[in-house]
C-alpha cells in the first residue's frame, strides 16, 4: 500500500513538472529569479526594471530588460536603456544571460553564475 501511494505521489509530481513552459510562466520565472538573486539592486530599484518578451524560437523564450525612468524611477523619462538580454531553455527552464566577449562574439552565461 505504501508503495502505491509513493508511486502515485511520484507520478503526480512528475506530471506537474512536465507542464510545458509558456511565455507567461517563463517571464514569471525570470523576474522571480532576478529578484531572488538581487541582480541590479546595487544601482537600480527592483520596480525600476522592465522585462519584455522578445522573438522566440522552438528551443528558447527570449527577453530583454530595460531601465524604467518613470513612476518614481530616476533618469530621463524619454530614455529606457537596455540592461540585459536573456533566454530560457524551454525543456530545462535554464536561464541564461547574453554576454559579449572581448573579441566581439556572443556567448550565453547561466544566470546562476552572472554577477552584474
Amino acid at each position: 500500500m505504501k508503495l502505491h501511494i509513493f508511486l502515485l505521489l511520484f507520478l503526480v509530481s512528475f506530471c506537474a513538472q512536465a507542464q510545458p513552459l509558456t511565455q507567461e510562466s517563463a517571464l514569471s520565472l525570470l523576474t522571480s529569479t532576478i529578484k531572488k538573486q538581487h541582480l541590479y539592486e546595487a544601482w537600480l530599484k527592483p520596480h525600476c526594471l522592465d522585462v519584455v518578451a522578445g522573438k522566440n524560437d522552438e528551443q528558447y523564450f527570449y527577453f530583454s530588460s530595460y531601465e524604467k525612468h518613470k513612476d518614481g524611477c530616476p533618469g530621463d523619462p524619454q530614455t529606457s536603456p537596455k540592461v540585459d538580454e536573456y533566454r530560457i531553455h524551454r525543456p530545462t527552464q535554464k536561464i541564461e544571460v547574453r554576454q559579449m566577449k572581448e573579441d566581439g562574439s556572443i556567448t550565453w552565461l547561466s544566470l546562476e553564475l552572472y554577477k552584474h
